[in-house]
């Protein structure tokens, strides 16, 4: 599937774009496609998202990222360089935004008891 954009000299699909950059370590994927979560720097800055498709454009590929602010309380559309990621993994860390966006923070002990457990993204990044 071909999806369209504004500029005449570009185009945007899903076909999985190499990641020079990217670590293999763990849950890391050298390829990116729609849908999987990425960490990128760009100009010192470390920046997270999450990627929907690949865009040609003038000869040059850049992947089109949904990037999240700092306090996720905004997010935008960039085109990021693949030797910009840094980490690319199949899935977004759920488990760790459902214990940041839980509505049940009045009890302390609870909450530490989580932590001590552990909040990670491990079975999140098992499902595909």
């Amino acid at each position: 599937m071909t999806i369209t954009t504004t500029r005449a000299d570009c185009t945007r699909d899903n076909v999985a774009v190499g990641l020079p950059n990217a670590t293999s370590l763990g849950f890391g994927r050298r390829t990116a496609k729609r849908g999987n979560w990425v960490h990128y720097e760009r100009n010192d800055l470390q920046y997270i998202g999450r990627v929907i498709g690949r865009v040609e454009c003038d000869g040059v590929t850049y992947l089109e990222v949904a990037e999240a602010s700092l306090t996720f309380s905004t997010a935008y559309v960039r085109w990021i360089y693949p030797a910009d990621i840094r980490e690319c993994r199949a899935n977004p860390p759920r488990t760790v935004f459902a214990f940041f966006a839980s509505d049940d923070w009045s009890d302390p002990e609870k909450i530490h008891a989580q932590l001590a457990y552990g909040v990670s993204d491990v079975r999140d990044q098992l499902t595909e």
